[in-house]
């Protein structure tokens, strides 16, 4: 829902994804991180360390979620799955009084985001899989030891790549 309001970004976020591993092309991506909260609440706040729109899958009873900067108050059902940039969008999640229970509604709130640590972290094992890679001219600097060094990791490279294990 709250995606709607951020499709470009949505968009390259998505393309940058599916750039990452050679013959990729989803319609989707994962995340990496979940977590799941029970009767959960959290004060206003911004995850500043997301890297993607987070997704919420609301389920059992009600709550809420408020965007302070929307001025609205979403109301949130068993099922009900939602989109946003938790990096940028203030927002925080309330659990809604069940006077009959004496307490807050049973809920569960599974939350998943993709933390930037783990797109960098998922970047550096692309470079290794792909294997070392030096311009001759980055080559013609290295002395004759970490030529022949090189050229030795680039031969063991491709022959994992032969074997289909890169």
């Amino acid at each position: 829902m709250a995606a709607q309001w951020a499709p470009d970004a949505m968009a390259s976020q998505v393309a940058e994804l599916q750039g990452l591993w050679k013959g990729g092309g989803t319609a989707s991506w994962g995340h990496q991180s979940a977590s799941l909260g029970y009767k959960a609440g959290a004060a206003v706040h911004l995850d500043r360390n997301d890297a993607r729109v987070a997704l919420w899958i609301c389920l059992g009873g009600q709550m809420q979620m408020f965007l302070p900067e929307a001025g609205v108050i979403l109301d949130l059902y068993d099922g009900d799955v939602l989109t946003f940039d938790s990096a940028t969008m203030w927002h925080c999640l309330m659990g809604v009084p069940d006077h009959a229970l004496g307490s807050v509604s049973d809920n569960i709130c599974v939350s998943m985001y993709v933390n930037r640590n783990q797109i960098a972290e998922l970047k550096r094992l692309k470079a290794a899989t792909e294997g070392p890679k030096l311009s001759a001219a980055e080559l013609a600097q290295l002395s004759p030891y970490e030529q022949e060094r090189y050229e030795r990791m680039r031969r063991h490279h491709e022959f994992k790549a032969q074997l289909g294990l890169v």
